[in-house]
């Protein structure tokens, strides 16, 4: 996933979806969270991602922000730009 950070939106909807589902929710992700999951070196593969989103729509409030994420993401995330994401 370092080198395809164009997919990390669509997989990140993908999974949110399939967990919103799985687990009768309704989380959504807010830009910030989006913003620091497309920054992170993604050390591991696809399965690293879906694992932490699954994570995410069990123990966030109804949107996923930046504090739910683990600390090891939020301290190894590489320089944080703003960007435009897709709506």
């Amino acid at each position: 996933m370092r080198e395809r950070k164009e997919d990390i939106i669509p997989l990140t909807y993908n999974f949110l979806n399939k967990f919103n589902e799985r687990y009768h929710e309704n989380k959504v992700i807010s830009e910030e969270c989006l913003n620091l999951l497309i920054h992170y070196s993604w050390p591991g593969n696809v399965r690293q991602l879906e694992n932490l989103i699954e994570r995410l729509v069990l123990i966030s409030d109804s949107v996923i922000l930046m504090s739910d994420l683990p600390e090891m993401i939020i301290e190894n995330v590489e320089q944080v730009t703003q960007i435009d994401l897709p709506t």
